[in-house]
């Protein structure tokens, strides 16, 4: 890929045509789908940044500059900047803008962060949790979360969205709950040797 992008470090993104360029003999090999996860992979690494302007979708080397030598004056594609918008959202990627759009479905996302092990949040969900809970409250249903999912190695959607249904759901909220410890002359030794309460 390397060698196909402009003196900028920036080239076109289209699947089809970054197919193209960088497999042109295994072109019955290699899909477009292929592409598009390498693309991800690459963004998620932080190696490249894929965004989006009115001209058409495009990527760019992420620190190029530190490695490349400019000669050209202009570059072939256009830059991205605050106009331009990046196509993968839930993946922090360097140097580039908190908000990017998915105009496929016109929703526009704040890329997620990792604040307890296994806890993705945005910054707003984070703060309105806050909000509503308080830091310590907020802190212990992220702590419980993180639990779960570690636990159980069960996946969500939105995390925000789960710790908000635990809050509404009366049955999680009577699971979740800490157990007391009750007194031990209150338990006699089962039939089968196990404990049950008297």
């Amino acid at each position: 890929m390397l060698v196909q992008c402009d003196d900028f470090g920036r080239m076109d993104a289209r699947d089809e045509i970054l197919r193209a360029r960088c497999f042109p003999l295994r072109l019955d090999r290699i899909s477009a789908k292929d592409i598009s996860g390498f693309k991800k992979a690459l963004t998620e690494a932080g190696l490249i940044q894929v965004y989006e302007t009115e001209d058409g979708l495009y990527l760019q080397v992420i620190k190029w500059d530190k490695h490349q030598q400019v000669r050209a004056k202009h570059s072939k594609f256009p830059a991205c900047d605050n106009n331009g918008y990046q196509m993968i959202s839930d993946v922090p990627v360097i140097d580039s803008p908190n908000l990017s759009i998915n105009k496929d479905i016109n929703i526009i996302k704040e890329s997620k962060y990792e604040v307890k092990k296994g806890v993705l949040l945005t910054g707003k969900e984070a703060e309105s949790l806050i909000n509503q809970f308080g830091e310590d409250g907020a802190n212990e249903r992220i702590e419980r979360l993180s639990l779960y999912l570690l636990s159980t190695g069960k996946k969500y959607k939105s995390h925000y969205y789960t710790i908000l249904n635990w809050e509404r759901n009366p049955i999680v909220k009577k699971i979740s709950k800490p157990v007391t410890q009750k007194d031990p002359d209150h338990y006699i030794k089962g039939k089968y040797g196990h404990m049950v309460e008297r």
